[in-house]
């Protein structure tokens, strides 16, 4: 569960960062989100490359799962 509240931190600072703004809707993220969200953990974040795959890997699963429990509000 640790994993997963970093790496849906990361991916909201991500948004922030990128998009200026605090929420977007992704159903799925496509190659372009993940390399540059990949990308941004190396540069912003310092991550090493390790690093940055496995949340990289993680933000995969964030989009379905934010959904879900915006739902259930």
């Amino acid at each position: 569960m640790k994993r997963y509240k970093t790496s849906l931190e990361q991916t909201r600072e991500f948004i922030e960062c990128k998009y200026s703004a605090p929420d977007i809707e992704i159903q799925k993220p496509d190659y372009e989100f993940i390399s540059e969200y990949a990308f941004w953990l190396k540069t912003a974040r310092k991550c090493n490359h390790n690093t940055a795959v496995r949340a990289k890997n993680g933000s995969k699963k964030i989009p379905l799962k934010t959904s879900r429990s915006k739902r259930r509000k």
